[in-house]
């Protein structure tokens, strides 16, 4: 079967490619008033923080709004209307003169938006699907988003179609991977807003491209093979293809590029540092994990984390490794913290105090002796005088957290604590056995994680890009399944209290 749809991608089918432009005023008049406030702040603000990130909220506002398919008044949640309004609140408190020039030109237009009971990107999309499966019995139709439409979404669909048989939903990333080939795929996007892999491997006959019109909504055809530089080198992806009215009027081009994940993620960093800009904060080194639906989380450099094949077999995979399209498995709490419970439950059992207690005890008198001199004349001592180079200030307070097990400098620290020969060799023991213990849980979890993962859960994950799910074996206990789109090998410096966890770009 798969040898069967792959010779169908690759054979020399005629292909049309259409790209259709929908008009909505409202959001027009919205997309222009961000578009003048964008060159305001540009040209005079820019050194303005505040300001720039009300402008940079108002661009994932109207991102929003395009890319959605439920009606324009039910798009924004109570929180983001009750945050835009905060929003404005400021700037007219604090930049009076920039508000009535571009504010109140930006608050009117929204609320001609808000007031708006349709849809017309979802009325397109009903309009071509309806007219598609007229057409044709029996048709395979696919329809690709950049992010998995929510139930409320997919439902308004569903409930306005006459016939849903046939019909498929996927991500964007979900539907690269998919070796079926369909007869009709629209994307509801422009090609520049999808990936390149949508205007250059299509797995449909027909390809439509659906977007509002004042995107960049240009087909470009980009031949990589001819870019090489050579006379001979032949390219032909675009044998056979057709592109219906591929000439669109650039001159109304209000946003030519859709807010990109790294402007996202730096956003959301620089945020984050003002915020914690008075505290002290434990930070540690990172990587940036991007997932499906516009999400990301920061796993610390080198950490294992659990993976799932695409037939439900559980592994541990470091981050640095993680391939895209992977998929990883994310506890909705601290999974420290349950591997610690089940250790202690399953396999210290009776001797749990007593190995805690001596675990608790070496990092109480490092604690104690971190507070005397500080913690990075600490680190400076640890690093020149006891030539351990790795006591970095950042190790030095994962070092005394609970859920650190074993430094790799465990040994020298106990020396510097003055342990004695004996204390030295019980500490190291309950250490190894604390180790061993939860590598053995680490394990059970896995184990017991395969046994609750479904194939409908696996399909779900397919259409959707992700799937939430309860453990029959662990009580109040939810995890994530998340498809990797990218790793960032860049490390991060993050807050201790944003690692692992689940946050969103948009």
């Amino acid at each position: 079967m798969l040898i069967e749809e792959m010779n169908k991608l690759y054979s020399e089918m005629a292909i049309e490619i259409q790209v259709k432009e929908i008009a909505s005023n409202p959001l027009l008049l919205l997309s222009k008033s961000i578009s003048r406030l964008k060159v305001e702040i540009d040209s005079n603000y820019q050194s303005y923080d505040d300001v720039n990130e009300t402008l940079f909220y108002l661009r994932k506002v109207l991102s929003k709004f395009t890319t959605s398919l439920l009606n324009y008044n039910e798009i924004l949640k109570a929180e983001e209307k009750k945050h835009l309004q905060l929003l404005f609140s400021r700037i007219r408190k604090s930049y009076n003169a920039l508000y009535k020039s571009h504010f109140v030109d930006v608050t009117e237009s929204l609320k001609g938006v808000l007031e708006m009971n349709e849809n017309s990107l979802t009325n397109e999309v009903i309009h071509n699907v309806h007219t598609v499966m007229q057409k044709q019995n029996n048709i395979k139709l696919a329809i690709v988003t950049k992010k998995s439409l929510n139930d409320e979404e997919k439902e308004k669909l569903i409930t306005r179609l006459n016939k849903t048989e046939g019909l498929n939903f996927f991500t964007e990333n979900g539907f690269r991977n998919e070796a079926r080939t369909y007869d009709y795929t629209i994307y509801i996007g422009s090609p520049k807003y999808c990936s390149s892999y949508t205007a250059n491997t299509f797995k449909s006959k027909n390809v439509l491209f659906i977007a509002y019109d004042f995107y960049d909504n240009n087909f470009v055809l980009r031949e990589p093979l001819k870019g090489i530089g050579r006379s001979q080198t032949v390219s032909t992806i675009y044998k056979n293809v057709e592109v219906i009215n591929p000439s669109i009027d650039t001159k109304k081009y209000i946003f030519r590029d859709p807010l990109e994940p790294s402007e996202m993620l730096n956003r959301f960093i620089q945020r984050a540092h003002r915020e914690n800009s008075n505290e002290i904060i434990d930070v540690l080194e990172a990587m940036v994990v991007y997932l499906e639906n516009n999400r990301f989380i920061f796993i610390p450099k080198n950490t294992k984390i659990k993976t799932v094949s695409a037939e439900g077999k559980v592994t541990y995979t470091k981050v640095n490794n993680l391939e895209e399209n992977s998929y990883i498995i994310i506890r909705n709490r601290s999974d420290s913290k349950l591997v610690a419970e089940i250790a202690d439950l399953f396999f210290l059992k009776e001797k749990t105090d007593e190995f805690r207690n001596i675990q608790s005890q070496w990092k109480e008198k490092l604690k104690s002796i971190s507070r005397k001199f500080g913690v990075n004349r600490m680190s400076q001592i640890l690093r020149t005088k006891y030539s351990i180079k790795y006591a970095t200030p950042n190790s030095l307070k994962n070092w005394m957290k609970e859920d650190t097990i074993e430094p790799r400098a465990l040994e020298e620290l106990l020396t510097i604590l003055k342990y004695s020969d004996q204390e030295k060799k019980k500490t190291l023991t309950a250490t190894k056995e604390i180790r061993s213990a939860h590598q053995k849980a680490g394990r059970l979890i896995s184990d017991k994680l395969m046994k609750d993962i479904s194939t409908e859960m696996l399909e779900t994950l397919k259409e959707k890009g992700y799937h939430t799910f309860e453990s029959k074996e662990f009580n109040d206990v939810t995890f994530n399944i998340e498809r990797v789109i990218y790793v960032d090998n860049a490390v991060k410096e993050v807050s201790i209290n944003q690692i692992m966890k689940l946050h969103k770009l948009l």
